[in-house]
């Protein structure tokens, strides 16, 4: 009768004859074996507290340590408080917290690999969980979602590693970015290409009177052509090849206007064209063009803007020919970088009106 009632109390803790039980060394760190359940509790202090005192489960729900479970048993943990006080009824031990309790709000995931199984919340974990949408990957260093941590992260193949987000791909397959992130120049095509140009804009070189040629000398220092424009298109390039920048101006009556090398300021458009850089393989190496509208007060024509580059001449044996595409509107700015390869239909385009590559569009104002 004695053994009966022995294995009848068994039974409700944990089914007799269960032989996953502890010993003085099976527990995790900050807990340790209860001699008389032979199960992981807190501390000490908590052993053979079977029919006594409070056990916290599921996030901190405080229930009579002798409630019915919903399978009809009585909870294998006793009492689960303070740093552990999420019950573990698969492993029977009290713990942090477990994949489906005790983690909520800015922490809403557990890692279970933390300290032997005791649990950890975090923002997120390895494997994703607890991340998604714009931000699907967890950066288990932060403890929070990004973007992305790899350029095999993202779809367009690029992520700026210096904000954790994903670059979008453009309509030729560059990279678009916004003044909201910054571009980072040394990114380097997924294939091996050469790192896309970045901004070579003024304020870094001192000057008297004299610049070089897409810029101009404004408080001691060299600043890009235009730069104090509302609205300005800039083309960017680091090689000795003939690029050329088109630019198609909305008119008030619907019709475009075109801006290239070969109408540098119509009489149809309100913006110039400064330059025509490396003109037919020149090596004037300024490697830069803008589309510059008036800072006298006068506001560009309301409407779409279409912007093209053209590869007019291959200059060299260069194989490969990044660019970038930068348009500023106001305090907004935004761009594209792309690449011109020998494989490419319009290698050398030698392109007039009409001519060159689309980029991107946008409207203004």
């Amino acid at each position: 009768m004695k053994l009966a009632l022995v294995c009848l109390g068994l039974v409700l803790l944990a089914g007799c004859g269960n032989t996953a039980r502890c010993t003085s060394t099976s527990c995790a760190p900050g807990s340790v074996c209860d001699p008389v359940q032979f199960i992981c509790v807190e501390s000490a202090r908590d052993a053979g507290r079977r029919d006594a005192g409070l056990i916290v489960r599921d996030a901190g729900a405080a229930e009579d340590a002798g409630t019915e479970m919903d399978a009809g048993q009585t909870s294998v943990c006793g009492s689960c408080r303070l740093a552990t006080p999420v019950c573990d009824e698969v492993n029977r031990r009290c713990v942090r917290c477990t994949l489906a309790s005790g983690c909520f709000g800015d922490s809403p995931v557990c890692d279970i690999s933390f300290q032997g199984g005791l649990g950890k919340c975090e923002a997120c974990v390895a494997d994703g969980g607890g991340c998604g949408g714009a931000t699907p990957i967890c950066d288990t260093v932060g403890s929070r979602c990004v973007g992305c941590l790899r350029h095999d992260d993202c779809a367009s193949r690029f992520c700026n590693l210096a904000t954790q987000t994903c670059f979008v791909t453009g309509p030729d397959g560059g990279i678009v970015f916004d003044g909201g992130v910054p571009f980072d120049a040394g990114v380097s095509y997924p294939d091996g290409g050469p790192s896309c140009p970045g901004p070579r804009d003024g304020g870094v070189t001192p000057c008297t009177m004299e610049c070089p040629q897409g810029f101009i000398c404004s408080g001691n220092e060299c600043v890009l052509n235009g730069a104090a424009a509302d609205l300005q298109v800039t083309l960017r390039w680091d090689s000795t090849e003939d690029l050329d920048l088109h630019l198609d101006e909305p008119m008030p009556d619907g019709g475009i206007c075109e801006l290239w090398y070969g109408a540098r300021s119509p009489a149809c458009a309100l913006g110039s064209l400064d330059l025509d850089s490396q003109a037919g393989c020149s090596m004037d190496l300024v490697l830069i063009e803008n589309i510059i509208y008036p800072t006298d007060g006068g506001r560009p024509t309301p409407g779409t803007y279409a912007v093209r580059v053209d590869h007019y001449a291959n200059c060299s044996p260069i194989q490969w020919v990044p660019f970038q595409v930068e348009v500023r509107k106001g305090t907004t700015t935004m761009g594209l970088c792309g690449v011109f390869k020998p494989t490419d239909p319009d290698w050398r385009n030698a392109g007039a009106a009409g001519s060159g590559r689309p980029i991107f569009t946008f409207t203004y104002p």
